[in-house]
């Protein structure tokens, strides 16, 4: 199963891959600069975590960095 399709199941459906279970959102951190989700089922204790890209903070301190004036 590709990245994009478990994402849709476990986060989207909340639904496990493995048992069909229902998943829910363990941890969230975007301390790094990237929003870093991790998801669970409790059923089965299969867990995935997932890239989600930028953080939007880490988008907005990047553009006001580079505003003119600064």
């Amino acid at each position: 199963m590709d990245e994009r399709a478990l994402y849709d199941l476990a986060c989207v459906e909340r639904r496990c891959p493995r048992c069909d279970g229902r998943t829910r959102q363990i941890d969230k951190d975007t301390s790094s600069g990237r929003e870093m989700r991790e998801y669970g089922c409790e059923a089965c204790g299969w867990n995935h975590g997932f890239d989600l890209g930028v953080a939007l903070w880490k988008m907005m301190s990047d553009a006001k960095n580079r505003a003119p004036g600064k």
